[in-house]
């Protein structure tokens, strides 16, 4: 039906149009000149009919569904809505949410749109848009251990089927914001760093972190807001954006150095590592890489410890001090082995890779097994 309703409109309007039309209101598919109650005229007229046969506690679980985007699973469904499997199973019966996957379901786009008025009108909106945020920050916290470990990839691969809903999440805290929402938008960020550094999503988090410290002043909530900043350092120099990143990690090591805050300090050192060896200044990345070594070291934060090693080890290699970078790579790849840390893994390898083809003992069988085992 929605289909012949949309291409009725196709004398007038070309294809784009029609899909901008639909996207303002679902209204706009219904039959032209027609004025008859039917259930078929119009796809406003068919959600109404199948709206008016649910039961209330259908109705109110259904609605609430429309905050997801991209899909949701289960637990986020119950999480939100407080709907158990039988509401779900019923609501599948019915043909209003698909099954996609073994666990997870999405509501076709129209319908969302629908469901999104039904919500608006029983002044529900802003209470289930909170919950939806606070679910997916959780979600995000949840992931954080996760993804220095050895199931990385598999959580990396679980936040990107939730990449739509972060993004509404975070959409949400921007557009209404107050601190508790701000507050919630950062962390799901920062507690989600590894998976916004993947090449293309770099750019749509450091968008969506530039927003939210705009709005965020330097006294609410410090560790939360300086933990932003050095993740937006992060972000700009995986953007190239150099300066930038200095200036973040400026202001993170600043407030990690008045909170006392050492794990807030030897981030920001970590990062102005990566940010002066990209310019080829070795021995100042040298030095913040040690800065950030001690501070990890201090707190006994072994996933920091790890990845400060490797930055020290290759900075120290780029330097000269080869007899210096083979132990601190070596422990470095031996402590990503325990924490199961793939990626930190693979840049050890490639650095001893690296180490293995110049200096007094070349050994390019050698250099060939790390680089090997780093592409697997």
């Amino acid at each position: 039906l929605a289909l012949l309703l949309a291409a009725s409109w196709g004398r007038v309007l070309g294809c784009d149009d029609i899909l901008k039309e639909i996207k303002r209101n679902t209204g706009f598919l219904k039959a032209q000149g027609q004025t008859s109650t039917d259930k078929h005229s119009s796809m406003q007229a068919v959600f109404d009919y199948s709206w008016q046969l649910l039961s209330e506690i259908e109705q109110a679980t259904l609605r609430k569904l429309a905050v997801f985007r991209g899909g949701f699973d289960r637990a986020a469904a119950s999480a939100v809505t407080g709907a158990d499997l039988t509401i779900i199973a019923r609501l599948v019966d019915n043909a209003l949410i698909e099954r996609i996957s073994n666990n997870r379901y999405q509501i076709h786009e129209l319908l969302r749109q629908y469901l999104q008025d039904r919500l608006e009108e029983a002044k529900e909106d802003q209470a289930t848009y909170d919950i939806h945020l606070a679910y997916y920050t959780g979600l995000a916290e949840q992931a954080e251990t996760q993804l220095l470990q050895e199931q990385q990839y598999t959580w990396i691969d679980q936040l990107k089927l939730e990449i739509d809903n972060f993004s509404n999440a975070l959409e949400w805290s921007l557009e209404n914001p107050n601190p508790a929402r701000l507050k919630l938008g950062l962390q799901t960020l920062t507690a989600t760093e590894r998976l916004w550094t993947l090449p293309l999503l770099t750019k749509t988090g450091f968008g969506y972190l530039f927003r939210l410290l705009a709005l965020v002043s330097d006294n609410q909530f410090q560790s939360t807001y300086a933990r932003g900043l050095n993740l937006a350092g992060w972000l700009s120099f995986l953007l190239e954006n150099l300066p930038e990143s200095r200036q973040y990690t400026a202001q993170a090591l600043q407030i990690g150095l008045l909170t006392h805050d050492l794990r807030l300090v030897a981030d920001a050192y970590y990062i102005q590592s990566l940010e002066a060896f990209y310019r080829k200044e070795f021995k100042t990345a040298q030095s913040y890489a040690q800065q950030a070594l001690d501070g990890y070291r201090e707190i006994n934060y072994t996933p920091g410890i790890a990845q400060a090693l490797d930055s020290l080890g290759r900075c120290e290699m780029y330097s000269g001090n080869l007899s210096a970078a083979m132990p601190d790579l070596t422990d470095a790849l031996d402590l990503a082995r325990k924490l199961g840390d793939v990626r930190t893994q693979y840049s050890t390898l490639r650095g001893l890779g690296e180490l293995a083809t110049f200096g007094p003992q070349i050994d390019l069988q050698q250099a060939r097994a790390y680089l090997q085992e780093a592409l697997e």
